[in-house]
């Protein structure tokens, strides 16, 4: 029992080196949200951090409100690609 005890505190205390590793793995995977008609396209690696934006200049010529309705788009399909 004692044994069980001392794995089980062995095994403990590697959870933040192995916690690291995952991080770092997350990070060097990329996903791609892509807005309506691919107007929009963000990348993002799995740790949520946005690593490029590219706007389409069609966009640019329209009102602010369809700027961030793409925006909200391209991250949401981002984030569902994350989460797949």
């Amino acid at each position: 029992m004692f044994n069980n005890f001392v794995d089980i505190i062995h095994n403990i205390k590697k959870i933040p080196d192995v916690a690291k590793k995952i991080n770092n793995e997350l990070s060097k995977k990329n996903v791609f949200g892509i807005s309506t008609g691919g107007l929009l396209i963000i990348n993002i690696n799995c740790n949520y951090k946005i690593l490029c934006i590219s706007i389409d200049p069609y966009i640019l010529k329209e009102d602010n409100s369809f700027l961030e309705k793409m925006t909200c788009l391209a991250i949401q399909d981002a984030f569902i690609k994350i989460q797949m």
